[in-house]
């Protein structure tokens, strides 16, 4: 049983401390600027992460550095960098230099790591001075996990030598073993389909820990890029960090993915959780937030007595980025300014990414054309937002050219969208909105944030009312006279919602989740047909996890068509947008005073004023507004 002591210096015989530093889920956030406002922003980055890193190792007699996932993916840096290396032009991967620069000891990778492709994903890491290790990534899946082929190394062992508190120095090895969300082979399927397979986390682990002790770690640290989950079984779970915190032989465990922190109060009431040790069943954890925003970090007091070592204390935090703004590069022309000769943490990763950053600015200010009116992702809860309709309509856009080639069937056309930057656990600012005028490609990358392709696929007038009933089954349910029910919980990610656009239909919250909630689906003003073929326009991300799986034959457009390309092609040949609002769902009203309560951003406090069926109650201890809406009358949403 470990015991959450204070390590005591002055007890020398055999001890000392190790300090376990972790990132996960930086998404290209490198240096503090926004590339989506084009605009310094000090709230998080790497670079704003660094001076953290400094600080916190200086403070220890011993530390490691890991990286858990999804580095290469996010920010309008990562196209550039991508097609750098399709040029040609970047012989080592900055990002992976600047890793190695601040002394990254090891890393995994995430799923999003895959998004640009196998080749890629390699060329980088062979930028990398540390080992990146993936223990359930594989290159062909045996029938057991002995007869796996890893993609990647699927650990790696760290030889250091510790100073010890008598001040003597004892050497040690550190076992790192890697894990990711086995469903990366569905999320990225056009990148992965035949080239890589996967297989559970917890599976995984149960066969390469015991093998990474036997090959002689002293101690166990994974990198897993996963959440917590509530499960203590493994079944290919996405997120299985309570599963294999029960494997025998981790000593410290690092999760991620699901942009969240731990300790937090979030996860009081799971099974196996000791927010004040820092535990999922009594082994060490941290979850170091997204974007740079946390540092995680681990202290595990060790004992050394003959040569074994031992685990006899810990504490685990996730530590908020410092205020220090980090520098940023000195615009072309400008001299950079003069450094100390020993260069900070953020200076390192300032000039390292000097080059990229610029590129990135040019790149983000390229003019794509114009908006007539505001566009923004307020209210997607509600039905789709400004920004899925200007979505829709270059989705529509290019189906109809395929059709005209007789690339596609002749049929109705419906088209999905989800709502992206929409609050959350990201933030009240976590929101697209973007005044009437010029557009430039910065705009395009804020509205569409992720590298999915175009997708087009068969449904029937069944399968179609299937995905509306999932959509509808997200939603409370509530009785006539329920006041300020919250009408999505707080948890739940917007881009799950699926607005069916081509079609009228609505949402009776009245009912419980199933078939009744959804009512009067029409299609061109009469009924939709159960038996109806029709064309539904989505991405390739919403694709892979269709439940259940679609039809190979039901697919009939699946090109690597990045959607930011459609919506640019669809904007420079307009010229101008005039946003047109038009929600394919609407709430049946209550017949007594009825209200929910939406979560909004501060930025939506003009618009509410708008609509008579909104009013603002407050705001919360989060930032965000929390606002009621009507539910006892029928309206049109607004258009602003």
């Amino acid at each position: 049983m470990l015991m959450n002591q204070e390590f005591d210096t002055q007890d020398v015989n055999g001890r000392t401390q190790l300090r376990i530093l972790a990132t996960t889920d930086l998404h290209m956030w490198m240096l503090g600027y926004d590339y989506y406002l084009d605009r310094p922003d000090a709230g998080h980055s790497l670079a704003r992460l660094a001076p953290l890193i400094e600080r916190r190792r200086g403070e220890a007699l011993n530390s490691c550095l890991f990286g858990n996932g999804d580095l290469l993916q996010g920010t309008p840096m990562a196209d550039v960098l991508v097609a750098d290396w399709a040029n040609g032009l970047n012989s080592a991967h900055p990002v992976m230099k600047t890793l190695s620069r601040l002394g990254y000891d090891a890393a995994t990778v995430g799923n999003h790591d895959f998004n640009f492709g196998l080749p890629y994903l390699e060329a980088a890491i062979e930028s990398a001075g540390f080992p990146v290790v993936c223990a359930n990534a594989l290159r062909k899946r045996g029938a057991t996990p002995a007869e796996d082929v890893p993609y990647f190394p699927p650990f790696a062992l760290i030889d250091k030598e510790l100073t010890m508190a008598d001040g003597t120095t004892a050497p040690i090895r550190i076992g790192v073993i890697g894990f990711l969300p086995p469903q990366i082979i569905d999320w990225d399927r056009a990148h992965l389909k035949g080239r890589l397979d996967t297989r559970g986390i917890v599976e995984t682990a149960r066969f390469h820990v015991p093998r990474l002790r036997a090959a002689g770690a002293d101690i166990v640290v994974a990198l897993c890029h996963s959440g917590v989950g509530k499960l203590l079984t493994d079944d290919r779970n996405e997120n299985a960090g309570l599963a294999l915190s029960t494997v025998q032989g981790i000593d410290a465990l690092v999760l991620g993915h699901v942009h969240r922190t731990f300790p937090a109060e979030t996860y009081a009431d799971y099974d196996g959780v000791d927010l004040n040790l820092g535990t999922l069943c009594g082994t060490p954890t941290v979850m170091p937030g997204f974007w740079g925003s946390h540092l995680g970090v681990i202290d595990l007091g060790l004992d050394c007595t003959e040569g074994r070592w031992t685990v006899i204390n810990h504490t685990s935090t996730a530590d908020p980025v410092i205020d220090a703004a980090p520098p940023l590069p000195s615009p072309p022309g400008e001299p950079e300014k003069r450094r100390p000769k020993t260069q900070s943490a953020a200076s390192h990763v300032s000039q390292l990414m000097s080059n990229a950053h610029q590129r990135t600015l040019d790149l983000i200010r390229r003019p794509v054309g114009k908006t007539a009116a505001r566009l923004h992702s307020y209210f997607g809860e509600l039905g789709p937002s400004p920004v899925e309709n200007l979505i829709r309509d270059a989705k529509l856009s290019k189906c109809n050219a395929l059709i005209r080639q007789g690339r596609l069937p002749d049929l109705p056309v419906l088209c999905l969208t989800s709502p992206f930057k929409s609050g959350g656990f990201s933030g009240p600012d976590y929101y697209t909105d973007i005044p009437a005028g010029d557009l430039a490609l910065r705009h395009v990358a804020d509205m569409y944030l992720y590298p999915n392709a175009l997708s087009i696929i068969r449904r029937t007038g069944k399968q179609v009312h299937e995905i509306l009933q999932n959509t509808a089954a997200l939603f409370a349910t509530l009785s006539p006279g329920d006041r300020d029910t919250p009408l999505l919980p707080f948890h739940q990610p917007h881009y799950t919602l699926d607005w069916m656009h081509g079609l009228t239909y609505d949402f009776d919250l009245s009912k419980p989740p199933g078939p009744d909630r959804v009512r009067n689906v029409q299609l061109g003003g009469f009924p939709l047909d159960p038996n109806q073929s029709v064309l539904v326009v989505t991405n390739s991300y919403r694709l892979a996890i269709s439940q259940p799986p679609v039809d190979p034959n039901d697919i009939r457009f699946d090109d690597p068509l990045p959607m930011r390309d459609i919506l640019i092609e669809h904007l420079e040949a307009i010229n101008e947008h005039i946003p047109v609002h038009h929600s394919p769902m609407q709430f049946v009203p209550f017949d007594r005073p009825t209200s929910c309560v939406l979560t909004i951003g501060t930025g939506a406090r003009d618009l509410i004023d708008q609509d008579p069926r909104m009013h603002l109650i407050d705001q919360n201890s989060d930032g965000f507004l929390r606002v009621r809406f009507d539910l006892s009358s029928r309206g049109a949403k607004k258009s602003a």
